[in-house]
Parts: structure tokens; sequence; C-alpha cells
């Protein structure tokens, strides 16, 4: 038998409801004569007999009704899987890898993903962390959906947007001598240099300021998070540079103090996804809400 047709099941399914052709045609906005040929190609399919007329009205058989039963159920599920397609089309159903830099999940990202949860609650997201350089990887293997990185990215597949610049600043313990309000590469010669790790771009950064300045760092102490950092500068073990939000937010915050760099030094954040990627439905979505972090200011 062949598969069955679901605008005869919906013509078959009217007639059965309405009673009669006419008034099923009305419905589907059809002709009487196409409401009924599908009905009759549809008995021919099935080689059975699915209506029958007494009178005026139009009555199912046994093997109608059973039909009907089973209809309604195929018809609602096309209807549901519509629909589903529908959402995921226009972005409101969806799931989006998202990569980031721990730092960023932690002082940047909060806002926007609570946004996105309560705007898009049918968009699955997963966030994990990694360097940029990692995360490029992962994105051109399609193990990511799009990243919030560093800059540089040099990636022939990556289309690239910067979304946000921002100052970076050192962090010392309170106590001991004080520093001078603005650091200088040679102010902070012979200090320990406490860092996240040594792959990713921020940390790039910070070696390529201090080596513009004369400054090889030694001894790098190398801590697996931003906290941990933290929390090894304020103990007197050594300085960082890292990003203003870490200072105001998480551990030792009042036992740290913070100063400004000359020459600044910034790092630019920006989104990464595929070249080859359609930026739409649920990505579309996510995408423009992580444009949103440009504006977010801690002071």
């Amino acid at each position: 038998m062949r598969d069955l047709n679901p605008d005869q099941l919906r013509s078959f399914l009217a007639v059965v409801e309405e009673g009669g052709f006419s008034a099923a045609a009305r419905r589907l906005n059809l002709s009487q004569p196409a409401v009924s040929t599908q009905v009759r190609e549809l008995e021919a399919r099935l080689q059975l007999r699915l209506i029958e007329r007494l009178g005026k009205r139009a009555f199912p058989t046994r093997a109608g009704e059973d039909l009907a039963d089973h209809a309604r159920a195929v018809l609602a599920a096309l209807a549901a899987a519509s629909d589903a397609m529908r959402r995921h089309r226009d972005g409101f159903l969806g799931r989006v890898r998202i990569g980031t830099g721990s730092a960023s999940l932690a002082y940047l990202m909060p806002p926007v993903l609570r946004g996105l949860r309560d705007r898009h609650p049918n968009i699955e997201i997963t966030v994990t962390t990694g360097t940029t350089i990692d995360m490029v990887e992962d994105i051109a293997a399609n193990r990511l959906d799009i990243g919030l990185v560093t800059l540089p990215v040099e990636h022939p597949g990556m289309a690239v947007t910067p979304i946000d610049t921002r100052d970076l600043v050192a962090v010392l313990p309170v106590g001991g001598d004080e520093p001078p309000p603005v650091l200088r590469p040679g102010d902070l010669a012979g200090l320990p240099l406490v860092l996240e790790t040594m792959q990713s771009n921020l940390t790039a950064l910070v070696l390529g300021w201090l080596a513009a300045g004369g400054v090889r760092p030694e001894p790098i102490l190398i801590y697996d998070n931003m906290e941990a950092v933290k929390a090894i500068v304020a103990t007197g073990l050594g300085y960082s540079i890292l990003q203003f939000e870490a200072t105001v937010e998480g551990v030792a915050r009042d036992r740290l103090q913070v100063r400004r760099l000359d020459p600044p030094l910034r790092r630019t954040l920006a989104l990464a996804v595929r070249k080859d990627k359609p930026l739409d439905g649920a990505l579309a979505v996510v995408h423009g809400a992580l444009r949103e972090i440009g504006g977010i200011r801690i002071t």
C-alpha cells in the first residue's frame, strides 16, 4: 500500500466532521468535485469504502470511523511539525553552542544569558570556555556555533565582528609600597607575573606590552582560573594584568588595588562564526544578544 496522502486525509476528515461534501468543500475552500475526488482516491488506495451517503448526509463506515481517529492524529502531528519548523525559522527554537573565555563568562555574559532565557526560553544554549585559539578551531570544526573571542583572529574561514574594546589594568596586593597611580612596564620589572594561561590572546597582549617596555617577567606563575589568579595576587605573590571587570567582582576584591597602564593596553572582544554558516534562526538571535555586551559597562 502506498503512503497515505495528507490532503486526502484532510478532505476525508472534513466530510466526516461536517457531515457532507458541500460543507467540507466550504471548510477547506475547495470545490465539491475536488473533495469528492480526494475521497474516492483515498478509498481506491485503501481498497475500502469509507463514506456512505444516507439521504443528504454523509456518514463514515466502520472502517471510516477507525481511519478518522488516525487521520486526526496524523494531521495534528503534521501541524505540530510545521509549527516547530516555523519556530526554528523565526529563531524561537533551536540549539546554539557558544564558546567564550572564562573571564567573559564570569563577568560579562550573565546578563546576556539571563536576557536570552527570559525572551527566548525555547532556545537551548550551551556555553563552554577556552582560549581564542581553541574556540576558533572548534568553530571551524563545527563543534561551536559562535565564539566570544579576543582579537586578533587570523583564520580565512571566520567572519569576525568586533563588539567591544576596553582598557586592561594592573592588579597588585594591598599593603607594602604604594604603587604609582599609573604603571609603566618598568615599574613592574622584577615582580612575578601571575597568569591564568600562557595560550590565550590576552596573555599574548600582556607579554607584548611588557616586552615593548623592555620587561621580560620572571617568574611567571600559572593558575587555572581567573579567581585563583586574583587570590594569589592578593596574598602578595605577584601582580597580574587583566580586564577591569574581574577586579570588581569575585574573590579578593577588597585585597587588590588597581592601576591604569601607560601606554594604555586594550583588548578587543569580537564575535566569530564560520563564514559559510547561515546567520539566521536561533543563531541570529544569540548573535544579536551577544552584541549587547559592547554596551555593558561595569564601573
